[in-house]
């Protein structure tokens, strides 16, 4: 309530919250008193009738609540449209952690160039863009979807992710062929149910994509919290290890430079820092080669280190996709270091 009008009052406000609350109060069928006098203040009595639930209901509620299976979203293909640098950066650190593999747009035109390039499984859409918005670009995917001009047959689930959850931006997103909406700031469990209740929604030819089950080659999360939250640093920590695992790789594969036993030991070490930082494809492979070398038959060494390298080259690839992340998340890192090409063959030759 404004206890005087004009634009030069002392007091903020519009005074529009009193009608906004009498108006969420008339929709649930509750009364709002107001009791308000010059110089001493207002009181507000909202009276409310609900329903007592028993423990019996309580119990029968919460059975039918279906809890998310993070492993099924294990390997899908997620493209996050989202124009904000900071927000495309934790949507990519969670998808991440779920197993998803994610591509990113930072504007409708890029989303749809992309999905007429690559086989997504779900759109992660932010309504609040430009030159095209979230509903411009979704109108758009659909009609493209009608003329058979994407990767994908069929409709892909496209989710809204924004800010405003007025009834307004709801109507706009269902008109405009979204299939669900989720509003900012989101938490990991919220944007995990909502691709969840996404899944059924796939067309089939774009479940067909999903050939096994894998895991991302870094954990971005993993990473960040071993370089203390510095990204230079968790850049830093990538390249020295990639540099030294090269080195350590090709003493391997040259016979009698090491002892099996420090063979062995820097296996084990290596393997440790993998899993500090969290690189999980490094971790399986490093595991393969310390078995491979603690048994007396290595005739399947070749094959094994052949796996190191594809791991290797897998990672040199996502850690520079990681780097042009941070440079452009937030503030800008500068250039680092590139990586001189692997080996093609295993036999030590450049």
């Amino acid at each position: 309530i404004q206890g005087e009008s004009g634009t030069s009052r002392r007091y903020e406000g519009s005074g529009l919250g009193l009608a906004i609350s009498k108006r969420l109060a008339d929709l649930l069928g509750a009364t709002l008193q107001v009791d308000s006098r010059p110089t001493e203040g207002s009181t507000f009595v909202l009276e409310l009738v609900l329903p007592i639930l028993t423990d019996e209901a309580s119990r029968a509620a919460s059975s039918r609540v279906v809890e998310p299976d993070v492993e099924a979203l294990n390997g899908l293909h997620v493209l996050v449209v989202e124009d904000t640098p900071t927000n495309l950066l934790i949507t990519r650190l969670l998808l991440e952690e779920m197993g998803c593999h994610v591509s990113t747009a930072s504007d409708g035109l890029e989303a749809l160039e992309t999905l007429q390039t690559k086989a997504m499984h779900i759109v992660l859409m932010d309504l609040q863009m430009a030159p095209w918005d979230g509903i411009e670009t979704t109108k758009r995917i659909r009609k493209a979807e009608d003329y058979e001009q994407l990767v994908h047959q069929g409709k892909i689930p496209i989710i809204a992710v924004t800010a405003d959850v007025s009834p307004l931006a709801r109507a706009a997103s269902d008109s405009a062929g979204c299939d669900a909406f989720l509003a900012k700031p989101f938490t990991r469990n919220e944007l995990m149910s909502s691709l969840w209740q996404q899944l059924p929604r796939i067309p089939q030819s774009g479940l067909e994509t999903i050939r096994h089950k894998t895991t991302p080659p870094i954990s971005t999360s993993l990473l960040l919290q071993a370089s203390h939250g510095q990204q230079e640093l968790a850049i830093r920590k990538l390249e020295n290890f990639q540099r030294e695992v090269m080195d350590f790789l090709k003493r391997i594969q040259s016979p009698g430079l090491d002892s099996e036993d420090a063979e062995r030991q820097a296996t084990e070490r290596w393997l440790r820092i993998a899993e500090e930082l969290g690189l999980s494809e490094m971790q399986v492979v490093l595991s393969e080669l310390l078995i491979t070398l603690s048994q007396p038959d290595t005739s399947r060494l070749e094959s094994v280190l052949e796996g190191c390298w594809d791991a290797h080259r897998t990672l040199q690839k996502r850690t520079l996709q990681i780097r042009q992340s941070f440079e452009t998340a937030a503030y800008p890192q500068g250039k680092t270091q590139e990586f001189p090409d692997l080996p093609v063959s295993i036999d030590g030759g450049d």
